[in-house]
This record gives C-alpha cells, sequence and structure tokens, in this order.
C-alpha cells in the first residue's frame, strides 16, 4: 500500500482591525468617516478586504455629503466586477472616486478641493495596496523599524479633482506587521519616536485602549485605523493514496460492452468467484424485497383489523356494501391493487382499466375452469397470473423494473393460494366483481336510452327534401299561402326591431385603432412592431391607480403608486407609513441607494431597498410651491417648481437636505395648462419636455436641442435616461410607441405595440435591454430588439 502523503500549506495572513474615531461636535461628524469593508460573497473574496479613512477639513455644508458619497462610489466599483484582479479594481475604483469628484466640482461645488485627507487600502491574500491623499500618514511597524510610508507619496503642485488619487503602493505582508492609519492631529500629541515606542511596548489591544484615552481626552476630531497581522492557522490536509482505476486493454471487444465485465487480469477462478458473489447479492436482495412484502401485509394488518374483534374492515371504496368485513383473503387484493396503483405513472383512467381487466379475466377463468381456483396447483395459478399481468403490460406499454415485477407477482400467488384455502372470501370476492359488472352493465343501458332520445329529437326535425316533396302537392291556393307564410317569418321581426327606440351610439374609434398601428406608422423609420408575444406581464395590480411612477435602481425595478412601494423583482409591497398620505412625485438616488419620495404637501421620504424602512428627510421647500418634477444627480436632489418656473438644487446634507441653489439663469417658459404633462431628466444635461417640445439645459442656461422630423408628430408623455447613458427614451402613448433617440436628437429605434396606448409611465433597464411600462392595473416589459 502507498504511504499517505502530508501536504502542508502556504502560510496565510489574516488581519485584526481596531480603530479610534472622535468628534466631540456633531455638527462635524460627516467631515470625518472610517470604513472597512470585508467581502459579502464568495465571489468577492479573491478582491479581499477594503478599508480607509476620509477627511474634509473644510467645514461648509456643501462639503458635508463628501466622505459618505465617496465611500459608497468606492465600495461599489471595487467590489463590482469580481472577475477582475485586486490590483485592477483598486485602481477602477480610484478612478471612479477622481471622475465623480470631478463631476461635483463641475455643479461649482468647490469648497472640499484642498481639503480632502484620504487613505485607502486593499488587503488580498499576503498582499497590501494603499493610495493616499492630502495630509494622511499610513505607518508600519516590522522589526522594531517604524516607518511613515505615505510620507511624500502624493506631493500635489495645484489640487485637481482629477488627479486626487494617483499613487498606488504595493507591497508584501509579512507575520507580526503593525499598520496604523491616521489623521494629522496624531502630531498635536505625539511625536513620531513616542508612535514608535506605543507600538513597539504595548500589544495590540493595549496600544488600541491607548490611543483612544489619548485622543479622547485631548484632541477634538481625529481618526486612527490600527490592524496586526497574523499568521492564520490552518491545519494539514492528508490525503489517501491514490486508488488505481479498473481499466480495459480493448476499448472495442466484447468484456467492454459486458455488464460487471471482469478485468483482464482476472484469472478463470477469480472470474467464478466474482460471479458466485454477484449472484450471492441477487438472491439477497430477492431476500430483501420478500421482507418489504411481509412488512408492508404487517403494515395493513394493523390499520384495518380491529384489535377487538379480529374482524378486517376494508374502505367503502372497494365494497359493494358499507360495513361488511372481509377476512384476509381481501386484504391481500386491496395491498396488490395498492402496489399496482403504486408502481405506475400513467393516468388514473389507464388504472381502472387494468384492474377492469383483472377482474373480468378473474371471472371468465371461474366460468371456463372453475378447477382454477380450487383444483390446481399454486404453480399454475401463479404462472397463469404472470402471464395475465405480462399480457397487459405489453399492451398497453407500460415500464416495470424487475424489483416492482416481483413485488406484484408475489402479492398475486399469496392471494391465490389463500383464494385457495378460504371458499367463503372467494365467493364474497366473486359476487363482488358480479355486481361491480352488472352496474357497468345498467350504465351501458342507460347510456344507450339517452341515445334513443336523441334520435327522437333529430326525426322531429323533417329533410329538406321531405320539404320540397310537400310543398309540390300543395295546389296553387296553398302554395299562395305557405309562400305569404315564409314573408311574414323573416319580414316582420325587421319591422318590429326598426319600431323600437334608437340605442345610443358608441363613442367613436380612435383613427388609428381603425387602421392599424402599422399603417400609422408606415412612413416612419426604424420602427419595430411588437407582437402580443414579445409583451410579458411582471405585475398585476389589485386596484387600478392612475399616479404611478416606475424607478430603475441599480438594476432593480420599483413601482410607487399612491399607497405603497413595489418590488417588481420579489413582489413585495411597502405601503407609506399612515401619515404621509399618498404619494405625488418619486425618483432614485443610485449613488445612496434610496428612492426620494414627495406627498401633495411637500413633505419627503426616504425608503431604503436594504432596510426595508422609511425615513422623513428634511428639506426647505417655499411655501406654495408646485413640484412638478423631482430627479437626482449623484447626491444631489433637483426639484422642478411649476409656480416659480426654477429648478432647485438641493445638497445632501445631515439627516435630510441642505439650503437650495437656484440652477436656472433664466426663468422657464411653462404654459400652467401643460403642468401635467412636463416631465424632467438629468444625465450630464437636464431635459425638460412638455407635450410638443424636449428642451435641452447646462449649467442653468437652454441649449439649442433639435430632434429629427419624424412623418408622426412625437408627443412627449414621458421622458427617461440614466444618468451615465448615451441615450434618451420617450413615451409617444399617443402613438402608441417608445422612441430611442441619442442625445444629438437622432432617432435610433421605435417600439411600437397597441397596449403602450394606455400606459401610463415607463422605465428602460438599459443593461438587461429592456423596457417596462404601467398601465392601470398591471405593468409589462419587453425586450428591445
Amino acid at each position: 500500500m502507498g504511504k499517505n502523503k502530508i501536504v502542508k500549506n502556504v502560510p496565510s495572513l489574516k488581519a485584526s482591525f481596531e480603530c479610534v474615531l472622535v468628534c466631540k461636535k456633531e455638527k462635524c461628524r460627516p467631515f470625518l468617516e472610517i470604513f472597512i469593508n470585508e467581502p459579502e460573497n464568495v465571489e468577492q473574496q479573491r478582491l479581499g478586504i477594503l478599508g480607509g479613512i476620509f477627511e474634509i477639513t473644510n467645514d461648509s455644508e456643501d462639503s458635508s455629503y463628501i466622505a459618505n458619497f465617496l465611500i459608497s462610489v468606492v465600495k461599489k466599483e471595487y467590489y463590482s466586477k469580481t472577475k477582475r484582479g485586486p490590483m485592477e479594481s483598486f485602481e477602477t475604483a480610484l478612478q471612479k472616486a477622481n471622475s465623480t469628484l470631478s463631476k461635483i466640482a463641475e455643479h461649482n461645488s468647490i469648497d472640499w478641493i484642498g481639503h480632502l485627507n484620504s487613505a485607502l487600502f486593499v488587503l488580498e491574500k499576503n498582499n497590501i495596496h494603499f493610495s493616499q491623499t492630502g495630509n494622511t500618514h499610513i505607518f508600519l511597524l516590522r522589526s522594531d523599524r517604524l516607518t511613515d510610508l505615505a510620507e511624500n507619496s502624493s506631493a500635489e503642485i495645484s489640487p485637481n479633482p482629477l488627479k486626487t488619487f494617483t499613487d498606488v503602493l504595493s507591497g508584501r505582508l509579512e507575520k507580526n506587521d503593525r499598520f496604523i492609519i491616521a489623521t494629522h492631529g496624531i502630531f498635536d500629541i505625539f511625536s513620531f519616536e513616542e508612535i514608535r515606542k506605543s507600538a513597539l511596548n504595548f500589544s495590540f489591544s493595549k496600544l488600541h485602549r491607548f490611543f483612544k484615552t489619548a485622543i479622547g481626552n485631548e484632541l477634538d476630531r481625529s481618526a486612527i485605523l490600527m490592524f496586526d497581522i497574523e499568521e492564520k492557522k490552518t491545519p494539514d490536509l492528508i490525503f489517501p493514496p491514490l486508488k488505481v482505476k479498473k481499466t480495459i486493454s480493448n476499448a472495442f471487444s466484447e468484456e467492454a460492452f459486458r455488464k460487471n465485465s471482469p478485468l483482464p487480469s482476472l484469472t478463470p477462478s477469480e472470474d467464478s468467484q466474482k460471479r458466485s458473489a454477484d449472484e450471492n447479492v441477487q438472491e439477497e436482495e430477492k431476500i430483501k424485497i420478500s421482507d418489504e412484502i411481509q412488512e408492508e401485509l404487517e403494515k395493513n394488518a394493523t390499520e384495518f383489523i380491529d384489535k377487538k374483534t379480529g374482524h378486517i374492515y376494508i374502505k367503502e371504496e372497494y365494497l359493494p356494501e358499507k360495513n361488511i368485513s372481509f377476512s384476509k383473503g381481501f386484504q391481500y387484493f386491496q395491498i396488490f391493487q395498492r402496489k399496482i396503483q403504486e408502481s405506475f405513472y400513467f393516468l388514473k383512467e389507464k388504472k381502472e382499466n387494468i384492474f377492469q381487466k383483472l377482474r373480468h379475466s378473474k371471472i371468465s377463468l371461474k366460468k371456463e375452469n372453475p378447477s382454477s381456483f380450487s383444483n390446481e396447483k399454486n404453480e399454475n395459478v401463479f404462472d397463469f397470473g404472470k402471464k395475465m399481468i405480462h399480457s397487459i403490460t405489453e399492451k398497453n406499454r407500460f415500464y416495470f423494473s424487475e424489483k416492482i415485477k416481483l413485488n406484484v407477482l408475489s402479492l398475486w400467488k399469496k392471494m391465490l393460494s389463500f383464494l385457495k384455502k378460504n371458499n367463503d372470501t372467494k365467493n364474497k370476492l366473486l359476487s363482488f366483481f358480479r355486481q361491480k359488472k352488472s352496474q357497468e352493465e345498467k350504465d351501458y343501458q342507460e347510456e344507450n336510452k339517452f341515445s334513443k332520445t336523441r334520435k327522437i329529437i333529430f326525426n322531429l326535425f323533417p329533410h329538406i327534401s321531405r320539404l320540397k316533396k310537400l310543398f309540390l302537392s300543395f295546389n296553387q291556393k296553398q302554395k299562395f299561402f305557405a309562400f305569404l307564410t315564409i314573408i311574414v317569418l323573416f319580414v316582420a321581426p325587421y319591422f318590429l326591431a326598426k319600431s323600437k327606440k334608437p340605442v345610443a351610439e358608441n363613442p367613436p374609434v380612435p383613427a388609428e385603432e381603425i387602421i392599424g398601428i402599422e399603417k400609422l406608422l408606415a412612413n416612419d423609420k426604424n420602427v419595430f412592431f411588437l407582437k402580443d408575444e414579445d409583451i410579458t406581464n411582471v405585475f398585476s395590480q389589485e386596484k387600478t391607480s392612475t399616479s404611478q411612477t416606475l424607478i430603475n435602481l441599480n438594476g432593480k425595478i420599483f413601482l410607487i403608486n399612491e399607497e405603497k412601494i413595489v418590488d417588481l423583482e420579489s413582489q413585495k409591497s411597502f405601503p407609506f407609513p399612515q401619515n404621509f398620505f399618498s404619494s405625488k412625485k418619486a425618483s432614485g438616488m443610485e449613488d445612496l441607494n434610496l428612492i426620494f419620495v414627495i406627498n401633495e404637501k411637500n413633505s419627503l421620504l426616504s425608503w431604503s431597498p436594504i432596510t426595508s424602512q422609511f425615513k422623513e428627510e428634511k428639506i426647505s421647500i417655499s411655501e406654495g410651491a408646485q413640484v412638478l418634477s423631482i430627479q437626482t444627480y449623484l447626491t444631489y436632489l433637483y426639484l422642478l417648481d411649476g409656480k416659480n418656473r426654477q429648478i432647485y438644487r438641493y445638497p445632501r446634507a445631515n439627516e435630510g437636505f441642505g439650503e437650495k441653489n437656484n440652477w436656472l439663469k433664466e426663468a422657464l417658459e411653462i404654459n400652467p395648462e401643460n403642468f401635467s404633462n412636463v416631465q424632467m431628466i438629468i444625465n450630464e444635461n437636464i431635459f425638460l419636455s412638455q407635450k410638443e417640445t424636449l428642451e435641452k439645459f447646462f449649467r442653468g442656461k437652454k441649449e439649442n436641442f433639435q430632434i429629427e422630423e419624424t412623418a408622426t408628430p412625437i408627443k412627449f408623455n414621458d421622458i427617461y435616461s440614466a444618468t451615465d447613458s448615451q441615450n434618451i427614451f420617450v413615451l409617444d402613448k399617443d402613438n402608441s410607441r417608445i422612441i430611442k433617440l441619442n442625445l444629438e436628437g437622432n432617432i435610433l429605434r421605435q417600439y411600437a405595440h397597441k397596449n403602450i396606448k394606455e400606459s401610463i409611465a415607463f422605465t428602460i433597464d438599459e443593461e438587461k435591454n429592456k423596457a417596462y411600462f404601467t398601465t392601470e392595473n398591471s405593468v409589462t416589459s419587453f425586450e428591445m430588439k
């Protein structure tokens, strides 16, 4: 035998984390954050742990959301694609953070520039990668030596949002490494040498307690994130010796296709021993089956035998009369019947046909040869049962395994052998079958009576040839009156109907329904006519609703109506709080993964799909403002006020939103009659649609924007565009279509279907290439081809 192999694992390291965060002023809390994000599933394990510190030293309200926002951006991007390597994912996350900061700066939020201090790190396997900006420090204690890894790592001459995070430093971890990431405030109470001595002399837990006490007593705002690297202890894996697989020397020989074919190396004596062993196994299997049959009999005996009287009571469906007790013979037949029912996989009607054939076969056997139940040997009866079952299975093409056949035949043999000894039970059983047969004959006679009645009714109506002969036999006077009678029968109903009061006419049918959508849009370009099978029902509403919004939040579709939010993926509903009343407008903020809903009283509510909780948001809206639409961009909330013809921009702040800014440089031109048709979307620009027009705005000013002309004029009932999308989608329900435009206004595709005419709102999932639209009582979708 081979010796067991011992495979030693490559030493793997793990990190133990502790953090200290001090912020004595509650108002300054959003400006300082520490985060440690560990993998949530198996796919993210290979990307390791992401963590870091963010500090904003400018305390303006516009900068209060920057730290939390950057954390969400970096975490989302880093773990978004698990097939990427850790280094590639880290660099992509830093680039995403830079582009996000650049977009924030474009919206005139620049107070944070030059005041952002941050250190980010990734721990994966036995490696570390980190990037630092601003005035933060990353200390490494290794072999009694303390090094500031962030010293001169990113020295910028002039701050640039696109170059906030530039350098990435990487290294190999070693056992007993200690990392301390701290804001610059640590040097207000400690020197570099004091930090080194404390890190050397204190254990990990005592050093954490020391920093927490010192910083908490001396500083108003500071943060420290520290972690120790330890060896992860894993047991050695012991593998058993490999077993040699049995192979066949010639794959095309007869032995390769023989069941349990012996190896070529077996001698004839070994071959015979193996065969005898297989026969013993088969014999044991038969004994096991017989034991199962006996257990089944005993089980049924306990179910149907009365313990006091010893009588066996059979269920009503098997007996011609109620409360008739049979002895053990009928029990055998009952088990036999149930075994066949359990063994076959065909329909119930097929089962009944089989048992009728079994019963008729037994009765005919009794008539032809009565001695088969009493005089013949058990072996002959068993052969008869075997042949009968075989003929039935062959005729009906049923499949029996060997075990099922043995079950059925064994029960058949036991039943007939018992009937041979008990004539009384046999007679009762035969009388039962006779009654069943007589009942079937009565049913057949009733069916014949019905067919006779049908023939009688049919004969009441004369044939056409008879009518013709009868009419020719009339004289001229009789023919005249017969002809007059026929005219009266056909003409009288017309005058009766005309004499009634005219019924109100139905409303006119729209022209497009008369001529069809295909003809209506025949001259339009890039039109794809959807078929009924292309439309899929996603959700059915219990109540009809005319105020609805569909939101695509990070790839998940949500329906918002007056009463609740519905997750279309899980089909779960989340009713609004009772004091919120009904919703008016809604929008999703992807960066914070929140849905914001505003009601008629201009109260703002947020809902998180992660916690499924509602939260009241603080926001200052002018009294009497008429909110026509709300949208989000990054962490800003944009509100369109129809009364004041202005778009307000609200920055994200603690417990809600900060003071609004007037985004538009000049007042909008909106007709109050079109307030219900005004829609707003935001990507890098803001687009406003009214019934007949679509306008583009950039940095508060209107820009020239024209849409490609179409044969059928576009009606802008609703519009959609994702934040980073290069397309604009238009819902034109007047013409039963959804139109896809590029940012230059050119028509790329049109999707038409009659159900779109009834739509209230719509949204698009460009990643899955699907469009969703809602009607009063349902939400449907189709694939955009």
